[in-house]
């Protein structure tokens, strides 16, 4: 019960080679327990974008590790929300919801296409998903 809900512990990010390495990220740790609130604030190009990449696991730490309670294995773990426009504008809201799991190599037709229905329709998109994204507007449809 007291255990943290999110647990980072000595976490490096390096990119580069031994000879051009760039440290984004040097031995953060931090635990988060059930009920805190945190906020990430720093000035641009200080990490804070690449830490949260590593929570959601579209990256991965150099070196330590990242630990996330996960109770309810039918609801996602996290979501994250791109600064930057993250979606193709010449797909439909559908298409852009299925491009992970399809790039990934783990579309499985019917199944697949019924968990991308599921969260549509839990994010009130369902809707929308026949709809063309907006090239100007980061907002779906």
């Amino acid at each position: 019960m007291n255990d943290p809900k999110i647990r980072i512990s000595n976490v490096i990010k390096s990119y580069g080679g031994e000879r051009n390495r760039f440290t984004a990220i040097d031995g953060v740790s931090v635990d988060v327990k059930s009920g805190e609130f945190l906020c990430i604030v720093g000035p641009s190009g200080c990490g804070k974008s690449t830490l949260l990449k590593m929570c959601g696991h579209l990256e991965e730490p150099t070196k330590g590790r990242i630990e996330m309670a996960h109770e309810d294995p039918s609801r996602p773990l996290n979501a994250m929300i791109f600064q930057q426009e993250s979606v193709f504008p010449w797909m439909t809201v559908a298409e852009n919801a299925a491009y992970g799991i399809k790039t990934t190599g783990g579309w499985k037709g019917k199944e697949s296409q019924e968990k991308v229905d599921y969260f549509l329709e839990k994010t009130g998109l369902s809707a929308f998903k026949k709809f063309v994204s907006a090239v100007k507007s980061t907002r779906l449809p």
